[in-house]
């Protein structure tokens, strides 16, 4: 990825509506969510799915917790500036439906039907568990409700008053010892999808009558290959762009595979075009740079000032210090941005492309 096609088309971008900004894996998604950040926007990034198709997903776990995070997290951001980013690869099968990601709230002193709220839970996709340790799983133990949502560091723990609400605390895994802070408000994600019990009873029955060859067939290890009515092609329902060229990409998944998305529709997406008033810099030298293009509105970013005082700046006079994650080096004619951050380490993936049959 070329950062400086991407900054340069996001500046000028009056932001269609629904744009999904297709990448090549998760580095260049990170390239772009960093990109997109630092020119206000509000990026939300998929994981890279290279399972193959009918593989069993309990593999995956991971990857999927991500996806479902981050469609939920983007379809709840209200923000008209949203963007979607997604490695090419995790596009090839269909994917949830908006509505599919609402939420269910807890508020201190509500009044809740437990058995209700058992099965909300049960159809959202948690497990339930004896000892919440990991997101999506859930434990209930007379008036303690412990559970661990898939977009939270920490889970919470409701304690309840006959059928009133107490309190609503965060709580340690290894200690399972509850923090003294007490919230107002818990917002719950779906584990996987927020259903309705004739939802999840309809896909839970494709998913054990599915004909792939998996010892277990359940929703955890072929859920995303069973979606049904539940999931739609995402390259249909969002107004997407390249955000490098793909073609190489393409080509390499249909010599080896027979996507369900026809290979003409990926090749009749555009790709930005180039950048035309900023450029790349390798390897930057920070302060030569500064010194040279003093006339030019500079920009550092670093993840914060305790950052900017250890670095070794000669010279931070009329510098605008941007704190934020991510590595953005570019110049204009107008305009030095440089970043004290170093690049981050992306997890390797395997080689998997999607077999349809």
């Amino acid at each position: 990825m070329v950062q400086s096609d991407f900054f340069e088309y996001l500046k000028g971008d009056t932001l269609t509506k629904n744009r999904l900004f297709i990448c090549k894996d998760e580095k260049e998604a990170k390239s772009a969510f960093d990109i997109a950040q630092f020119l206000g926007f509000r990026p939300f990034t998929l994981p890279d799915i290279r399972a193959y198709f009918g593989d069993d997903l309990r593999a995956y776990q991971q990857e999927l917790f991500e996806l479902t995070k981050g469609l939920y997290n983007y379809y709840n951001c209200k923000d008209r500036k949203k963007v979607l980013i997604s490695p090419i690869r995790t596009l090839l099968t269909n994917l949830p439906k908006k509505e599919l990601f609402s939420k269910i709230e807890l508020e201190f002193a509500q009044s809740i039907n437990l058995k209700e709220l058992k099965e909300r839970l049960f159809y959202f996709g948690y497990n339930f568990v004896d000892i919440v340790t990991q997101k999506g799983e859930v434990s209930i133990r007379g008036d303690i409700i412990d559970i661990f949502p898939i977009n939270s560091q920490n889970p919470y723990r409701v304690l309840l008053f006959d059928d009133e609400i107490e309190s609503i605390r965060r709580f340690e895994v290894e200690s399972q010892k509850s923090i003294k802070e007490e919230l107002e408000l818990l917002e719950i994600p779906p584990a996987k999808l927020a259903l309705t019990k004739e939802q999840f009873r309809e896909w839970e029955s494709r998913a054990l009558d599915s004909e792939f060859d998996i010892f277990e067939k359940d929703l955890d290890s072929v859920g995303l290959w069973t979606l049904g009515e539940l999931g739609e092609n995402y390259l249909e329902k969002f107004n997407p762009l390249y955000i490098s060229n793909l073609k190489e990409e393409i080509e390499e998944i249909y010599s080896l595979t027979f996507p369900k998305v026809p290979k003409e529709r990926l090749l009749s997406i555009k790709t930005i075009p180039k950048a035309k008033e900023y450029r790349d810099i390798k390897n930057p030298n920070i302060n030569l740079l500064i010194k040279t293009h003093r006339d030019k509105k500079i920009t550092v970013i670093a993840k914060n000032s305790s950052q900017v005082r250890g670095s070794n700046l000669e010279d931070i006079q009329n510098i605008n210090f941007i704190y934020q994650d991510g590595v953005i080096n570019l110049i204009s004619k107008e305009e030095l941005i440089l970043s004290l951050n170093r690049p981050s380490n992306i997890k390797r993936v395997k080689k998997g492309l999607y077999c349809f049959r």
